[in-house]
């Protein structure tokens, strides 16, 4: 074991690359790269302010801040959770097509709070609640933080098939369903999110920040994920729950 002090931890991060450091990806060391940063060390005495500019974002001056001892609450106090859902009515209910549209939509929902905050998630719950008062309900940590709802929506439907294969039960969004919650916490800044080297979610970030930049220019109706065009007019009446500041927005 190694104890770092403030009278060590040069020589410790001197021997350190960048992406050694736990939430630095590639994307991230290759913009302190093109800044002049190329190593722990440097990014511990760079001004916080330059970090900043360097990085694009709060998330440079996060690092000067925690590698010189002062933690830094990167999900604050305002956002501990963020939570969607829906009340679904008996005409919703005899359509198993419209059910799933409604999950989709709150996953979305859910994106379109994270990205507002630039957070993402590396702990997720999903309930239903049923005719006669009974529920269902899974939660689960995910060691890569996601943002994306429809990742998001792939993942939760994937623990529910497995769930229905493993107890050989019938569907769990199924024409009972009363009430259906999707939450979100344990968050990350999205700056901070690790990926796996094999997979392509940087360019899907990308792409989703575009679309949100576009989204805010010319209204989030102007402009759809094409896995949220429906028959049915679920997308614009789904209720998300969060804090008092994302009811107002």
């Amino acid at each position: 074991m190694q104890i770092i002090t403030p009278e060590s931890i040069d020589d410790t991060l001197s021997k350190l690359k960048l992406t050694d450091l736990p939430g630095i990806a590639k994307n991230m060391a290759m913009r302190l790269v093109v800044g002049g940063i190329h190593s722990p060390l440097q990014l511990r005495h760079t001004p916080p302010e330059l970090l900043r500019k360097i990085c694009k974002s709060v998330v440079g001056e996060y690092w000067h801040y925690r590698l010189n001892f002062l933690e830094v609450d990167i999900a604050t106090d305002d956002y501990k959770s963020m939570q969607a859902m829906r009340q679904i009515s008996k005409e919703q209910r005899a359509s198993l097509q419209t059910l799933h549209d409604i999950h989709r939509a709150l996953c979305m929902q859910l994106e379109k709070r994270m990205m507002g905050h630039e957070l993402s998630a590396r702990h997720i719950g999903f309930s239903c609640q049923y005719e006669g008062g009974h529920g269902w309900s899974d939660h689960f940590h995910t060691d890569v933080a996601i943002q994306d709802g429809i990742q998001l929506m792939n993942v939760l439907l994937s623990r529910i098939r497995a769930f229905e294969k493993e107890n050989d039960c019938e569907p769990i969004i199924n024409k009972e369903v009363t009430r259906m919650t999707i939450w979100v916490t344990d968050f990350v800044d999205a700056e901070f999110t690790q990926y796996s080297i094999f997979e392509s979610n940087l360019r899907k970030d990308n792409l989703r920040k575009t679309v949100y930049s576009l989204k805010n220019k010319f209204g989030f109706e102007k402009i759809i994920h094409a896995a949220e065009i429906t028959e049915t007019p679920v997308l614009k009446d789904v209720i998300g729950f969060g804090s008092i500041k994302d009811l107002i927005k």
